[in-house]
């Protein structure tokens, strides 16, 4: 059942970049990597909950994506001469390492079944922030597998808890 699941997630992921259109481009392929970054880091986050402190595991993993993300600086930089973009940037670093570390501290605490519903949130506030910064709303394809996405994770946590009890 968790491998229908798995493959229902994948469908909406699939719907909402839609390969093989016309818009497809090699870029597309970024957001499949970013998945598999965040999803690695949740996994380790979660184990590491209960072998270190929760700063100890925002330092590791902060470094740990500091440094991969260094690697690329030397082709990708620009310049960045406005104060403000220096100010969001600053901004968006520190709410991220915030949220990660409560984050970190909630993994401490309970177990990621738990966690998970609360996880599917981002969604939402991605498409208010793509509302409010780009005017953009989702298209129903895109919306549809917005669904197949939630509704695939949370019959993963249904499963976990009733095969827990």
């Amino acid at each position: 059942m968790r491998w229908l699941l798995v493959v229902a997630g994948l469908a909406g992921t699939l719907a909402i970049i839609r390969p093989g259109g016309e818009a497809f481009t090699w870029a597309l392929l970024w957001p499949l990597c970013m998945l598999a970054a965040g999803t690695g880091y949740q996994v380790l986050s979660s184990k590491m909950a209960g072998q270190e402190s929760p700063a100890t595991t925002q330092l590791y993993t902060s470094w740990i994506a500091t440094a991969l993300v260094s690697l690329g600086v030397p082709f990708f930089w620009q310049p960045v001469s406005d104060p403000r973009l220096w100010a969001y940037m600053f901004t968006m670093g520190l709410s991220s390492a915030v949220g990660h570390m409560l984050l970190l501290h909630a993994y401490a605490r309970t177990t990621p079944v738990t966690i998970a519903p609360f996880l599917y949130s981002q969604i939402g506030f991605a498409m208010l922030a793509g509302w409010l910064v780009y005017r953009h709303v989702p298209d129903s394809w895109s919306m549809a597998g917005i669904a197949a996405i939630v509704l695939s994770g949370a019959a993963s946590t249904w499963l976990t808890v009733r095969e827990t009890r």
